[in-house]
């Protein structure tokens, strides 16, 4: 992998410490104790200290948390049963996530400490990661440094290799699943909805069928809006280039006033040029992106190899921009 450019790191570092003082930054939406929730201070399957209030997703609320007689960071994520009552299909996405990261080990992931779900509140507890998500700096900024996005592409890129050795497809790529640490690299998190090509067992996404649309609508590969279960990697490789349009134009690929309409642009809409919505940016970006954004799976990247190799050469090509 290319080496960071010089500066580059010290920018995003300044960037999270300025805005987040060198932590995930906490989510300000108001936690609603309509259900039990642990408490800062209470301690997880009798090893986790939980510490903080870290975020809150649909599905699972998370926590920053410390091994008690280790004294690393975590991240515990628990059962929303506040905003999601179908508790067992959060438990199945809590129960996949495991699954998956248990058979995973890269510099771009969390590692997986521990999972329960036969306690008060079933959790996932992996690495917790010190830095901000991708849709907290495009909110910050208004859009990403076209450098700095690609670069975090082509760390995600080589998580997606990984996966697609092991047949797995991650299908809910978007930029607040790409966390950006203060070393400069990119993570990408949240398994709960990812399968494993050819053994999609729905009692580990709570009794999901298989050809239920699931994933994040804005970044959603026509193919898996069609029917999910039967996508390949090639569905990631859309989903991380509308992922990059977001962040470099600071827009969505698509819009429209619900998820059908959105839905069906991007079955039948080709995006805007990124190059026409940022003067300034490079060619070999805005075509990058829209090649990972055809509506043909054939018509994308072949493996994740030749993305990467596509990505490094549009890195050096930005070296002299």
């Amino acid at each position: 992998m290319p080496e960071t450019p010089a500066g580059m790191v010290d920018d995003l570092t300044a960037t999270i410490l300025s805005n987040a003082q060198g932590e995930t930054p906490v989510d300000t939406r108001t936690r609603r104790e309509s259900a039990p929730m642990p408490h800062v201070g209470d301690v997880i399957l009798g090893r986790y200290r939980v510490v903080a209030w870290a975020g809150l997703g649909s599905a699972s609320i998370v926590f920053r948390g410390e091994h008690i007689e280790m004294h690393n960071a975590v991240a515990i994520k628990i059962v929303n049963r506040i905003d999601f009552p179908q508790r067992h299909v959060a438990v199945g996405h809590l129960r996949n996530e495991a699954m998956i990261l248990g058979r995973l080990q890269h510099a771009h992931l969390a590692k997986l400490w521990d999972f329960s779900e036969s306690t008060q509140f079933p959790c996932v507890v992996t690495d917790f990661i010190d830095g901000i998500t991708l849709r907290h700096l495009i909110q910050m900024d208004g859009r990403v440094e076209q450098r700095q996005a690609v670069r975090a592409a082509l760390h995600v890129t080589d998580v997606l290799a990984t996966l697609e050795k092991a047949g797995i497809v991650h299908r809910d790529i978007k930029p607040d699943n790409v966390v950006l640490s203060v070393d400069g690299t990119a993570k990408l998190i949240d398994f709960g909805l990812a399968i494993m090509l050819g053994r999609e067992n729905p009692d580990a996404h709570g009794e999901r069928l298989t050809a239920q649309r699931v994933g994040t609508v804005a970044y959603l590969a026509p193919e898996q809006a069609r029917q999910s279960g039967t996508v390949d990697h090639r569905a990631d490789f859309y989903s991380l280039g509308a992922t990059l349009y977001h962040a470099v134009t600071g827009k969505l690929p698509f819009s429209g006033n619900n998820a059908a309409q959105v839905i069906l642009r991007h079955l039948e809409d080709d995006p805007i040029p990124p190059g026409a919505i940022v003067p300034n940016l490079s060619d070999s970006v805005s075509d990058l992106i829209l090649r990972m954004m055809a509506k043909r799976p054939g018509d994308r990247f072949s493996c994740a190899r030749e993305l990467q190799e596509n990505i490094r050469g549009v890195q050096d090509s930005l070296a002299r921009f």
